[in-house]
């Protein structure tokens, strides 16, 4: 998950913190299949030079997907409502976000969150669905039901 962080990390501390005593701490590691990241608990989704194609495939993980502002879109995202089906968020927001949903308080939110989404995914954006690979589809049916904590 974190290898998604690393295209602003220098950005992002440049903004909120000096580079000698910075506080956030991002970790680059190699890519993670797409297959895999159903084991973590918040994917997030940024956009590059249009919008993200995979968006469609971290709603039907079953985690809580924090999506990035943009103004670009997909045919299914004027369907998506955020706080339902993923946590709206951008550089200005991004950490308090995740601190305040690491607080057990949220966790059946977050459930409820990661199984709209999911939903969603399923009913309204199953094109996009269908370009996943057959493992990751055999992961998703295993994982359907699973709300994962990590």
């Amino acid at each position: 998950m974190l290898s998604h962080l690393c295209l602003w990390p220098v950005t992002m501390c440049a903004e909120h913190c000096s580079f000698v005593d910075c506080s956030v701490h991002i970790t680059q590691v190699s890519a993670v299949p797409i297959e895999d990241h159903a084991r973590y608990r918040f994917l997030i989704n940024t956009d590059g030079q249009a919008a993200s194609w995979r968006l469609a495939k971290l709603l039907a993980m079953g985690s809580v997907v924090l999506k990035w502002r943009s103004p670009h879109i997909e045919h299914y995202y004027r369907s998506l409502k955020p706080g339902e089906h993923y946590v709206d968020v951008d550089q200005s927001d991004l950490l308090a976000a995740l601190d305040t949903l690491k607080q057990p308080e949220q966790e059946q939110r977050l459930k409820e969150m990661a199984a709209n989404a999911q939903r969603f995914a399923y009913r309204c954006a199953h094109s996009h669905l269908r370009c996943m690979c057959p493992c990751l589809c055999l992961c998703l049916c295993v994982c359907a039901c699973v709300y994962r904590v990590e």
